[in-house]
């Protein structure tokens, strides 16, 4: 065995060590991979928060104007209600004309 055991010996430890490298390097990226996808997904997360908001907002808007828009209807037919109860009958309309 001698100098060949020796050298098979040495290369193969070598080469465990370059496989121990190699896979301490194989971790170190996977953590990598893993770190850079939970950012990727926070980073969609907070855009979707964001998003949600926004739509948030914009829906309590649409809902406050239609509040408003369902009063000015009201309003309206109120006054077209009053209207009529004081409208004059056409015979009154053509006599007021004449009294003048």
């Amino acid at each position: 065995m001698g100098v060949n055991g020796q050298f098979d010996n040495a290369a193969q430890k070598a080469w465990e060590e370059r496989f121990d490298k190699l896979l301490s390097r194989l971790d170190d990226i996977e953590w990598q991979l893993s770190q850079k996808a939970d950012e990727v997904v926070s980073l969609q997360v907070l855009q979707h928060r964001n998003e949600l908001e926004q739509l948030e907002s914009r829906l309590e808007l649409i809902e406050m104007r239609m509040d408003i828009l369902s009063q000015m209807d009201e309003t309206k037919i109120e006054v077209v209600e009053n209207y009529k109860l004081k409208k004059q009958p056409l015979m009154n309309k053509i006599a007021s004309i004449f009294t003048l």
